[in-house]
């Protein structure tokens, strides 16, 4: 009778504990249902959704907020990858349904020489603007995955930029633009990307300069910095437009009317990944008529 008693006495005691485990479990494991119900929501199409971080406990709290913060960097790199292939679009069909449209009337009805070597001028124009828009894509792809072959040296900047000044002087004239330097220094750089930069900001300066005006360029070497700023005045960039003007195919007054320059707004986001490929930074600032760009990188010591 003794032995019975114990029997069912254990075996009660077990069968309460072990309700009592899967409770306490469940109970411990409601918070990650709760965690693991948030996820299973999200998709590429809902990238919105995030997790509620007061409904968890404090232990679950900073992996929330890190998984939160990992779904922001998703949810932009698909809102950047969407717009950019929307403007991709909008920047090769423009120029191939201008060529589709002159192709057309040309062979609508004979015409002389002269308007078939028009109309194919007019075609390669627009083929080279492809063109360049292609390679420029292209450009920025490597050098923002670091796939860009970098033949360093050390370069003498005041004499570099002297030489890419006189290059771009033919440009300025017609618009009464000079280019002036001041300062010296060096640079352990790749000589074609450091011209690729410096072309691409004053081409940038020309193109947006007041006509009769000056753009100053000045290098200055501090003990463990060196910074070469780029200054035009002119038009003023729009303190709204400022932090996306290293975005791609990004245009400040957001017009897309294609002007002699076959330019695709590219040129200052692939400055932007020259420089910080190698571990410089660039800053842009505009106002009273007047817009800077400095780049500065650390001193290799």
């Amino acid at each position: 009778m003794v032995n019975l008693v114990i029997f069912w006495s254990v075996l009660v005691s077990l069968m309460i504990s072990g309700l009592s485990s899967i409770f306490i479990v469940n109970r411990g494991l409601s918070p990650l249902k709760k965690f693991e119900h948030y996820l299973t929501k999200i998709s590429p199409g809902r990238l919105n959704i995030r997790i509620p971080t007061q409904e968890l406990p404090v232990e679950l709290e900073t992996l929330s907020k890190t998984q939160n913060a990992m779904l922001d960097r998703l949810d932009l790199g698909f809102q950047r990858l969407s717009e950019f292939s929307s403007d991709i679009a909008h920047e090769l069909k423009t120029p191939l349904s201008n060529m589709t449209t002159q192709t057309q009337v040309m062979l609508s009805a004979d015409r002389a020489l002269a308007e078939y070597q028009d109309t194919l001028g007019s075609n390669l124009e627009e083929l080279e603007r492809i063109n360049k828009t292609i390679n420029d894509i292209l450009y920025l792809a490597k050098s923002e995955n670091s796939l860009l072959y970098q033949n360093n040296e050390m370069l003498n900047l005041s004499e570099e930029i002297s030489r890419l000044i006189e290059y771009h002087d033919i440009a300025g004239e017609e618009k009464g633009v000079s280019i002036h330097l001041k300062g010296q220094g060096e640079l352990f750089y790749d000589k074609s990307m450091f011209q690729r930069v410096m072309n691409n900001l004053f081409t940038n300066a020309i193109r947006h300069a007041s006509p009769n005006s000056i753009i100053q360029v000045i290098i200055k070497q501090l003990d463990n910095e060196l910074s070469i700023g780029v200054t035009n005045h002119g038009d003023t960039i729009p303190k709204e437009s400022l932090p996306f003007i290293f975005d791609r195919f990004y245009r400040a007054d957001k017009s897309r009317v294609h002007t002699n320059s076959v330019g695709a707004g590219l040129g200052l986001p692939i400055t932007q990944s020259i420089i910080e490929a190698y571990g410089g930074t660039i800053l842009a600032k505009s106002f009273d008529r007047s817009t800077e760009f400095w780049i500065s990188f650390q001193k290799i010591t």
